[in-house]
């Protein structure tokens, strides 16, 4: 009987922190790449809508859906929280670039294994 209850529990332990999981905000890697419409001759912030795409992401951190940004190669890379992938794409429909295909936007599933810290330089 103590063989069974060992993995009975684990399993009940497990389904407990799913659940929990699911009634909290999910991580999600939020990345901006160039879309077809994109003036390779121009800078980002000279871009169509780039006023409106500022004023959209710089709300999202006020509301503290944005964790973290920065810039790699020619790609924009957020961890964003949100309730789910469709609130999060609701949220970015604001963002004119989207709309004109001035930026592509995906949005990946983000799990934690390994927590750190990301400080400012």
């Amino acid at each position: 009987m103590k063989k069974l209850f060992l993995p009975v529990a684990i399993f009940i332990g497990s389904a407990t922190a799913l659940s929990a999981q699911k009634d909290s905000d999910s991580l999600f890697v939020l990345q901006y790449t160039p879309g077809s419409r994109w003036d390779h001759q121009a800078e980002a912030a000279d871009q169509p809508f780039f006023g409106v795409h500022s004023s959209v992401m710089s709300r999202l951190r006020k509301e503290k859906y944005i964790r973290v940004g920065g810039l790699y190669s020619d790609k924009g890379f957020m961890l964003v929280k949100a309730p789910d992938r469709a609130k999060l794409w609701e949220l970015l429909q604001a963002d004119s670039t989207l709309n004109h295909d001035i930026f592509r936007a995906e949005i990946f599933p983000f799990y934690i294994f390994y927590e750190g810290c990301v400080e400012e330089n």
